[in-house]
């Protein structure tokens, strides 16, 4: 038995709302599903994999499970992720302003990846599990070790040189922040 893993990545503060949800146009009175509306349509679309027969008492497995995973990575802004609410809670419907309802099957999963929760409502917290990564939990040498035990041995060694030459060295040149009092500063004088 197969299961495909599909993912549907974006940034809900990207764009406006009416691209990430949809919009009514005025004139036409014509619906135009945004971003998640047309993810969301996709993964409830997906097949679950095991269907009941109510006839014969069974179940049958479908070899074409898609388990469908739609991120949102970036900040929880709570004038969209209040309109997830009920996709969240055991429902797992999704109302949208044209009236349409999309409802999510258990193949259908969110994530949403984001540094900041200081936003977010208590509601929709509450709708949620959480998992705290820190840097020290997911550093760069933990993730660089990881990739190199799933090469092939002989390209190990080869591999592991160049990171630490040259992956390693521009990853500490581009991270390094000089701190001068002048910078200092000028960043407290804009802060009003």
């Amino acid at each position: 038995m197969g299961k495909s893993l599909k993912q549907h990545v974006f940034n809900p503060k990207s764009m406006p709302r009416h691209l990430l949800l949809g919009q009514i146009d005025v004139e036409s009175r014509q619906w135009s599903d945004g971003v998640l509306t047309m993810y969301s349509l996709q993964a409830a679309g997906e097949p679950l994999g095991i269907y009941a027969c109510p006839i014969f008492m069974t179940m049958t497995v479908d070899l074409e499970d898609v388990s469908s995973w739609i991120v949102c990575d970036g900040d929880m802004d709570p004038d969209w992720v209040e309109s997830l609410n009920s996709v969240l809670d055991d429902n797992k419907l999704l109302s949208l302003p044209s009236g349409w309802r999309i409802q999510f099957g258990p193949n259908a999963n969110f994530l949403f990846e984001t540094h900041d929760l200081s936003y977010v409502s208590p509601a929709t917290i509450s709708r949620l599990g959480i998992i705290f990564l820190s840097e020290e939990d997911l550093s760069v040498s933990n993730i660089v070790s990881k990739f190199l035990a799933q090469q092939p041995e002989d390209l190990q060694g080869v591999l592991g040189q160049y990171i630490s030459d040259y992956f390693y060295k521009g990853n500490r040149l581009c991270t390094f922040v000089s701190f001068s009092p002048q910078n200092y500063c000028s960043h407290r004088l804009g802060d009003d």
